[in-house]
């Protein structure tokens, strides 16, 4: 009697039995398929969760670049700001012009051109550069063609008063912006504009 109830207990759980095989069936469908499952939620959310840390990450980086961009941008438009102390509402006289551009160009090493407009139509051509310096390779400066700038809205902005600031523009070899102020003279009055080219490849160096 004992040999046969042992017989019965082999043929059930250990024997190649068919009662057997069911068993080890629904063990596996019913222990192991939804331990797969969350395995697989598991890396699935650790994954989710990296994507979204690193977004994260990549947003805060691109707010922080985004606000030294614009605190240097800030800076250069400080030091753009020029005024005179004459009353006259006169150009600036040409033996000043080209010092100031050469102050201004030695004061920030991403200009790389700059130059006086003409906004008083009783002496000059309005909108007309009246002096402009362009960085050479060498690091120094010569004088460029003038242009005239009557209808670019950087020298339509600060001929109206205002420092104007372009989106990004892209050159043949780097991006820029092109920034412009009014040249004030002792009374408050705009006696010219000064417009600058800025590479933003030196933004990284400043």
């Amino acid at each position: 009697m004992k040999t046969k109830y042992w017989y019965w207990i082999w043929r059930t759980f250990l024997g190649p039995s068919r009662l057997r095989r069911k068993f080890v069936k629904t063990f596996v469908i019913a222990g192991l398929v939804p331990l797969l499952l969350m395995g697989g939620a598991s890396i699935y959310l650790v994954n989710l969760t990296h994507r979204v840390d690193v977004a994260d990450l990549e947003h805060t980086l691109a707010r922080q670049v985004a606000k030294e961009i614009e605190g240097w941008i800030e800076n250069i438009k400080t030091g753009v700001k020029i005024s005179y102390t004459f009353d006259d509402v006169a150009p600036v006289l040409l033996e000043y012009q080209a010092p100031a551009l050469q102050d201004l160009i030695r004061g920030n090493s991403a200009i790389d051109d700059i130059s006086f407009e003409c906004v008083t139509p009783q002496y000059c051509t309005v909108g007309k550069e009246t002096e402009r310096l362009i960085k050479t390779s060498e690091g120094g400066y010569a004088k460029g063609t003038l242009r005239n700038l009557k209808d670019a809205p950087e020298f339509l902005a600060a001929q109206a008063g205002e420092t104007y600031t372009s989106p990004a523009q892209f050159g043949s070899t780097t991006p820029y912006l092109q920034l412009s102020s009014p040249v004030l003279n002792q009374q408050e009055k705009i006696i010219a504009v000064v417009t600058e080219r800025i590479r933003l490849d030196y933004v990284q160096d400043e």
